[in-house]
């Protein structure tokens, strides 16, 4: 299509008007994209210090597991140890009873024992959940990151438009300027 003087419209001033048009688009554009970009930075920072935070936590369970299921584990080594020396083997009737009473504690400490394994399984099993918390956080980080690099990507096009309707405007502007310079060559 071609835009003649007789239409009323001048395509110079047309296509500076299109490209002023696309020039402020892009640059609503990369303002936009700028903040998303920064937003998606700080977002992709917040998730990754919740990551290493859940992290975090989770030594720390699996070392308090560790630490209480010791402590119950040798308590009742102890106990179980304690209980193995006071075994009177005389036979009489007082020793029977002493050692039922002994057999008892020791039956009770093993039991403290098996709880000390439950302990450390209950804070083994809390660590898991903060890892998979970690793992969590570690994708919304990556995904952030996805977003920032979409905007990057999204900014860098809106200025090759922006580019393409600068150059465009030109062409146009040395057309016009070529056709007037042979109409005066004419005269």
């Amino acid at each position: 299509m071609t835009i003649s003087k007789s239409d009323g419209i001048n395509p110079t001033m047309m296509a500076e008007q299109i490209q002023e048009l696309i020039h402020q688009l892009s640059s609503e554009l990369s303002k936009t994209e700028r903040a998303i970009n920064r937003d998606a930075g700080r977002n992709e920072l917040e998730q990754s210090l919740e990551a290493a935070q859940h992290m975090r936590d989770k030594a720390d369970s699996i070392k308090t597991g560790a630490f209480v299921s010791g402590a119950v584990t040798a308590l009742s080594a102890g106990v179980q140890a304690y209980c193995a020396t006071q075994i009177d083997v005389s036979g009489s009737e007082v020793a029977k009873a002493k050692n039922e009473r002994v057999e008892r504690w020791a039956a009770v400490a093993h039991d403290v024992g098996s709880i000390g394994g439950a302990v450390n399984q209950i804070f083994t099993a809390k660590g898991e959940c903060d890892e998979a918390l970690a793992q969590e956080a570690q994708a919304r980080s990556k995904a952030a990151s996805h977003q920032a690099e979409e905007a990057q990507a999204n900014r860098q096009d809106a200025n090759k438009v922006d580019e393409a309707a600068k150059e465009l405007y030109q062409e146009i502007a040395r057309n016009q300027h070529a056709g007037i310079m042979a109409i005066v060559a004419r005269q």
